[in-house]
């Protein structure tokens, strides 16, 4: 049978370092009065006899389990993994510990965190979606001092520290460039326009219609839920052709809405962008590669909304900044090939 290394304690350390356990134990936990050149050499000794913190000890003297967690409602779409990638990026950048939780209902996050931060479990938590409908539970886990980032909220929560892209300016940039192409009757698919993302993105899309002289046509606003985003896609281009109000160009709530639209236009016969052109949202991966020149989309940096997320809790649980900030993050239009010029005389879709 292998043997089992022993654990390295601060004993040994101080053993090897010639000097007392109090030293180490102090230069170990960064206190002031140890100097620089006793800790740097401490430190050394540390790192050479492998030594690993007891995060459990280091808890209990500090107040502090130097956890973090990420709770997400499901792991199910790549914009939620590109989104953890990022945290898990600034994760080993920051040399911090992560706990990752799937809650997929209100009662189950709010329950989560007070368990985390009554247990000393974690120092905080970054949520994706934090439910608005426990906006006061929230707000109390704040107070009592358990750091909080929301991840694009559904709606906006006032106290708590949140993270999201532009998607006001997002949709504006999707319009603006339709209209920029000649295209005059753009239809837009949003999910849960009730919801902050949707919101935002249907009022950039209405305000660059009106900006340019575009009436505001209510029978080209598909609202969808979300969930089941090609499905949906697929459904609302669907409806509006099935109706004979078939856009000239439609800007989606997000690219797996996109792709879902796309399908149901090919399906009846109807080509992209020389008929009809599309515009998502997001910019996952796979969008680069979708179809025979990449779709054009609104991006916003995902992974790197993830990294900073996981900085701004760190900085929240070090007391560097005051919680209740709204971090919004810029976003950009990235042109590929399904989008085009609009054509003078659209071809009318019939029934595949």
């Amino acid at each position: 049978m292998r043997d089992v290394p022993s654990r390295v304690n601060i004993r040994d350390i101080a053993r090897a370092a010639d000097t007392s356990v109090s030293t180490v134990s102090r230069a170990l936990n960064d206190h002031p009065d140890v100097s620089a050149e006793t800790r740097d050499r401490i430190l050394q000794v540390a790192s050479s006899l492998g030594y690993e913190r007891n995060v459990l000890a280091h808890s209990l003297i500090s107040g502090r389990s130097g956890m973090i967690a990420v709770i997400f409602p499901d792991i199910d779409f790549d914009y939620m993994l590109q989104f953890l990638r990022g945290i898990t990026h600034a994760v080993e950048r920051l040399d911090r510990e992560l706990l990752l939780a799937a809650k997929s209902t209100p009662e189950q996050v709010v329950s989560a965190c007070w368990s985390m931060h009554r247990r000393g479990i974690a120092d905080g938590a970054v949520i994706f979606a934090a439910p608005p409908e426990r906006e006061a539970d929230l707000l109390k886990l704040v107070a009592a001092g358990f750091s909080i980032v929301a991840f694009h909220p559904h709606h906006p929560l006032l106290g708590v520290t949140c993270v999201e892209p532009m998607d006001y300016e997002g949709g504006r940039l999707a319009v603006q460039h339709l209209l920029e192409l000649g295209h005059r009757r753009i239809g837009i698919i949003v999910e849960a326009p009730g919801r902050t993302a949707g919101r935002e993105r249907l009022r950039g899309y209405r305000d660059a219609l009106v900006e340019a002289g575009i009436c505001y046509d209510e029978s080209l606003v598909a609202a969808v839920e979300p969930n089941q985003p090609l499905a949906s896609g697929r459904a609302a281009m669907r409806s509006w052709l099935e109706q004979g109000n078939q856009p000239s160009a439609v800007f989606c709530f997000n690219d797996p809405v996109a792709y879902g639209a796309i399908a149901e236009l090919r399906e009846w016969g109807l080509a992209v962008p020389e008929q009809v052109s599309v515009v998502g949202f997001d910019d996952i991966p796979a969008s680069g590669y979708f179809g025979s020149g990449g779709l054009t989309t609104v991006r916003q940096p995902i992974t790197e909304m993830g990294e900073l997320a996981l900085e701004t809790l760190l900085r929240l649980c070090d007391g560097e900044v005051a919680p209740g900030q709204v971090i919004r993050v810029p976003v950009e239009l990235v042109v590929r090939g399904t989008t085009g010029p609009v054509r003078a005389a659209a071809r009318t879709a019939v029934t595949p």
